[in-house]
């Protein structure tokens, strides 16, 4: 069965609260390579074209670190969140490192659920929003019950089957709800 639309806000921000600064300490990661091409940016508009040789591939080095960091945390908030809705105690450095471990699985993952919208959109806008959401829970499956690769969609497809619009509807009302919230929050200083 699944949780109501409602519910899903309220437990969401219940994990939020209880665990704003456990989250905090992982998503700061993300800020580094961020900081790195800004100062690199200054460097670059200080130096001139003299430094844009050297720039490119930093650039490229630093936007694969970031990419690479973000599927990092993104393993570790699934399970923080999962630990946390089953209230058990959580080993960070283990969580860590096998986040770490898990990184080059996620990121395959990651490549067949891009491939399979991208092939979805291609036919047509349909497909494309129905394998969204037949395998957007790969990751997330791979990361809690390491089931790899084609097997981890597969999986993500069968939590889906016969659910297809309660899901749908649950995947776009919040980020309907987050972006009004987010144009509002832009909009309003504007």
């Amino acid at each position: 069965m699944l949780i109501a639309p409602l519910d899903i806000f309220k437990r969401s921000w219940q994990i939020y609260r209880s665990n704003f600064l456990t989250f905090l300490r992982v998503t700061i990661w993300l800020i580094i390579p961020t900081f790195l091409v800004g100062l690199l940016n200054y460097i670059d508009s200080e130096l001139g074209r003299a430094f844009l040789n050297y720039s490119v591939p930093i650039y490229l080095t630093l936007s694969a670190l970031s990419y690479v960091i973000s599927l990092w945390v993104s393993i570790v908030l699934i399970r923080l969140i999962f630990k946390s809705l089953k209230n058990e105690a959580v080993e960070r450095r283990a969580l860590f490192r096998n986040a770490w471990r898990d990184t080059p699985s996620y990121l395959w993952v990651t490549v067949l659920m891009g491939l399979a919208f991208f092939v979805g959109t291609f036919l047509f806008i349909v497909p494309g929003v129905i394998f969204t959401v037949w395998f957007f829970f790969g990751g997330v499956v791979l990361v809690l019950e390491n089931v790899r690769g084609a097997a981890a969609l597969k999986a993500s497809k069968q939590l889906t089957h016969n659910r297809f619009w309660p899901v749908l509807w649950r995947l776009v009302m919040p980020f309907s709800l987050y972006l009004l919230i987010l144009s509002v929050l832009v909009g309003v200083p504007l």
